[in-house]
Protein backbone atom coordinates (compact mmCIF):
# COMPACT_ATOMS: atom_id res chain seq x y z
CA UNK A 1 0.00 0.00 0.00
CA UNK A 2 1.48 3.19 -0.47
CA UNK A 3 0.46 6.07 1.67
CA UNK A 4 1.64 9.86 2.81
CA UNK A 5 2.69 10.31 5.76
CA UNK A 6 1.36 12.20 8.45
CA UNK A 7 3.95 13.98 9.76
CA UNK A 8 6.77 14.63 6.67
CA UNK A 9 4.14 14.33 3.75
CA UNK A 10 6.64 12.24 2.00
CA UNK A 11 4.98 8.97 0.32
CA UNK A 12 5.99 5.82 1.38
CA UNK A 13 5.26 2.01 0.87
CA UNK A 14 3.87 0.18 3.63
CA UNK A 15 5.11 -3.14 2.88
CA UNK A 16 2.65 -6.50 2.87
CA UNK A 17 4.92 -8.11 5.15
CA UNK A 18 4.74 -5.70 7.34
CA UNK A 19 0.99 -5.39 7.23
CA UNK A 20 1.07 -9.32 8.06
CA UNK A 21 2.93 -8.50 11.28
CA UNK A 22 0.65 -6.30 12.09
CA UNK A 23 -2.61 -8.09 11.73
CA UNK A 24 -1.64 -11.75 12.42
CA UNK A 25 1.30 -11.64 15.11
CA UNK A 26 0.37 -8.53 17.16
CA UNK A 27 -3.52 -9.16 16.66
CA UNK A 28 -3.89 -5.29 15.37
CA UNK A 29 -7.46 -4.44 13.95
CA UNK A 30 -7.90 -5.18 9.94
CA UNK A 31 -9.19 -1.59 9.48
CA UNK A 32 -5.93 -0.13 10.56
CA UNK A 33 -3.19 1.14 8.21
CA UNK A 34 0.47 2.95 8.65
CA UNK A 35 -0.15 6.74 9.07
CA UNK A 36 3.80 7.03 9.45
CA UNK A 37 6.51 6.56 7.33
CA UNK A 38 9.49 4.38 9.08
CA UNK A 39 11.66 7.11 10.01
CA UNK A 40 8.53 9.23 11.57
CA UNK A 41 7.38 6.30 13.27
CA UNK A 42 10.53 5.43 15.10
CA UNK A 43 10.82 9.26 16.07
CA UNK A 44 7.35 9.23 17.42
CA UNK A 45 8.25 5.76 19.51
CA UNK A 46 11.39 7.56 20.96
CA UNK A 47 9.10 10.56 21.61
CA UNK A 48 6.83 8.67 23.82
CA UNK A 49 9.22 6.35 25.30
CA UNK A 50 10.94 9.37 26.22
CA UNK A 51 7.90 11.42 27.69
CA UNK A 52 7.32 7.88 29.56
CA UNK A 53 10.25 8.58 31.14
CA UNK A 54 9.32 12.09 32.23
CA UNK A 55 6.28 10.63 33.82
CA UNK A 56 7.72 7.84 35.69
CA UNK A 57 10.30 10.42 36.64
CA UNK A 58 8.19 13.25 37.71
CA UNK A 59 5.67 10.89 40.00
CA UNK A 60 9.30 10.67 42.27
CA UNK A 61 9.04 14.73 42.62
CA UNK A 62 8.38 15.53 46.19
CA UNK A 63 11.13 14.39 47.32
CA UNK A 64 13.70 16.59 49.80
CA UNK A 65 16.68 14.93 48.19
CA UNK A 66 18.43 16.29 44.37
CA UNK A 67 17.84 12.97 43.15
CA UNK A 68 14.42 12.86 41.97
CA UNK A 69 14.62 16.81 40.77
CA UNK A 70 17.86 15.30 38.39
CA UNK A 71 15.84 12.33 37.14
CA UNK A 72 12.97 14.54 36.51
CA UNK A 73 15.41 17.44 34.33
CA UNK A 74 17.54 14.64 32.54
CA UNK A 75 14.34 13.07 31.33
CA UNK A 76 12.59 15.99 30.19
CA UNK A 77 15.91 16.82 28.85
CA UNK A 78 15.73 13.57 26.32
CA UNK A 79 12.35 14.75 25.28
CA UNK A 80 13.18 18.23 24.24
CA UNK A 81 16.53 16.00 22.06
CA UNK A 82 13.87 13.14 21.20
CA UNK A 83 11.81 16.55 19.28
CA UNK A 84 8.78 16.23 21.78
CA UNK A 85 7.54 19.95 23.48
CA UNK A 86 8.26 20.65 26.92
CA UNK A 87 8.64 23.45 29.34
CA UNK A 88 12.31 24.53 28.94
CA UNK A 89 11.09 27.09 32.23
CA UNK A 90 9.66 24.41 34.44
CA UNK A 91 12.91 22.20 33.55
CA UNK A 92 15.11 24.93 35.04
CA UNK A 93 13.01 25.44 37.74
CA UNK A 94 13.72 21.61 38.69
CA UNK A 95 17.45 22.56 38.33
CA UNK A 96 17.19 25.35 40.70
CA UNK A 97 15.74 23.24 43.25
CA UNK A 98 17.80 20.68 42.48
CA UNK A 99 20.82 22.69 43.31
CA UNK A 100 19.29 23.91 46.43
CA UNK A 101 19.23 20.73 47.57
CA UNK A 102 22.83 20.43 46.78
CA UNK A 103 23.13 18.75 43.46
CA UNK A 104 25.66 21.27 41.91
CA UNK A 105 28.06 20.08 39.23
CA UNK A 106 25.61 17.49 37.67
CA UNK A 107 22.90 19.96 37.31
CA UNK A 108 25.15 22.81 35.96
CA UNK A 109 25.76 20.70 32.78
CA UNK A 110 22.19 19.46 32.25
CA UNK A 111 21.01 23.32 33.09
CA UNK A 112 23.69 24.62 30.33
CA UNK A 113 21.46 22.15 27.47
CA UNK A 114 18.50 23.88 28.83
CA UNK A 115 19.45 27.12 28.69
CA UNK A 116 20.98 26.53 25.09
CA UNK A 117 17.68 25.15 23.53
CA UNK A 118 15.75 28.30 24.96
Amino acid sequence: IHRRCRDCRAMFEWPAKAQQHLYETLGVNVEKTATRCQACARKRRAIEAARAEYAKAAAEIPADTAAPYLRVVTAMLEVLEAGGTLSIERAIGYCTRARKLGARTSVDAVEAKLRARR
